[in-house]
């Protein structure tokens, strides 16, 4: 089986770097205007070594072993109830804190970065929420699935749509949304692979991926436009991860911090993770 879906022509497609802390190139893949950007050095090597060593030292830290077999400081929202994941928001929150959220933490910067910019659109960024409830500002993270991928291909919005997120504002995101990662640690390998193309529901109902959002096979991807996008210790990175994505498989190792963003309506973006 083939996926079918939408596709963006040569300007959309088109990650773009940048050795500049330049938002806009953000704000641009949050408008859909282009599918990601990099920019590159966006941390520097003593706050990210700073987070890798709270990160490895944290007695919070996880170990995940289903579809994406990771190590981790956080929380995820993937296939659970709001009430279970906001939950696990609020018990991880002081240990998260303590891993991203220090004086000088690129983390906070690039929320601020962020916010600033959506402001000049009048837009808030806010934390995603159910009831009184928010989820997490970021979660850390190091994937070490075996094989062709570490993290094997897969978009993101489907486990936004399940229908155990009705009620949750992630729900109304829908394909508009965005992963925004910081490179903690990589060697050579361990690149970004993204494909262009964002499966339509036909396909996700097709291959069983309606409320999973994958995995996806290679052959199931023959025929759309593909990119590897190489990630150093420092980069920022970000994408339109409606569109089917994954990791390589890295034999070095590899950490990120990570969110999830999209707007929810035309005054407002949250986040979770």
């Amino acid at each position: 089986m083939t996926v079918t879906g939408w596709s963006g022509d040569d300007d959309y497609f088109d990650f773009r770097e940048s050795d500049a802390p330049d938002m806009s190139l953000v704000d641009d893949v949050l408008a859909g205007r282009r599918v990601g950007c990099v920019l590159r050095g966006y941390a520097d090597a003593e706050s990210t070594s700073s987070i890798l060593k709270e990160f490895k030292s944290s007695p919070a830290l996880t170990h995940r072993d289903d579809v994406a077999e990771s190590e981790y400081v956080g929380a995820y929202h993937y296939l659970k109830e709001p009430d279970r994941y906001l939950g696990e928001c609020e018990a991880v929150d002081e240990a998260v804190k303590r891993v991203i959220d220090r004086p000088g933490s690129p983390w906070r910067k690039f929320h601020r970065d962020l916010a600033a910019v959506l402001a000049e659109r009048r837009m808030e960024l806010r934390p995603a929420m159910h009831g009184d409830r928010r989820s997490c500002a970021g979660i850390v993270r190091s994937w070490s699935g075996q094989g062709a991928y570490s993290l094997v291909p897969h978009e993101d919005s489907s486990q936004c749509t399940e229908p155990r997120q009705e009620g949750f504002e992630i729900s109304a995101v829908g394909d508009r949304i965005c992963a925004a990662n910081l490179c903690l640690a990589n060697g050579e390998d361990g690149r970004l692979g993204i494909w262009n193309v964002i499966p339509d529901m036909a396909s996700r109902i097709r291959m069983g991926t309606r409320e999973s959002g994958g995995p996806y096979s290679d052959s199931s991807l023959e025929g759309f436009e593909f990119r590897w996008i190489s990630v150093r210790p420092g980069d920022l990175y970000v994408l339109h991860s409606a569109h089917i994505h994954a990791v390589e498989a890295n034999s070095s190792y590899r950490a990120t911090v990570a969110a999830l963003f999209g707007p929810i309506d035309e005054r407002t973006t949250v986040f979770w993770t």
